[in-house]
């Protein structure tokens, strides 16, 4: 056989091996970003469901402390020095068992 077909052999076997090795590389680094994108997507939607809704009870949580707060009149529920009036007592438990504790 002559030289330039064996040349032309090996180069033309080297340059199938090179596409065949880069074509395989360039499949597993497909396959991992796919695979990274689905557990970004699947932590995006875990996040989403739980934080959205906790967010959601806090802020509801600040609103109906507050609206108590308006209800009795003050910037505070207890106080060191006394216990609450009857008529208060009764507005604080009504809160407590209505509002507080029913969800």
């Amino acid at each position: 056989m002559e030289t330039p077909v064996i040349v032309a052999l090996i180069a033309g076997s080297i340059t199938g091996v090179g596409w065949l090795v880069n074509h395989w590389l360039s499949g597993r680094r497909e396959e991992q970003r796919r695979r990274i994108e689905a557990q970004l997507k699947f932590v995006e939607r875990q996040i989403e469901e739980l934080y959205g809704p906790l967010a959601f009870l806090i802020y509801e949580g600040e609103r109906n402390f507050r609206d108590l707060l308006e209800a009795l009149g003050r910037r505070f529920v207890f106080s060191e020095n006394r216990a609450l009036p009857p008529d208060e007592l009764r507005t604080w438990l009504f809160w407590a068992e209505a509002v507080f504790t029913s969800k």
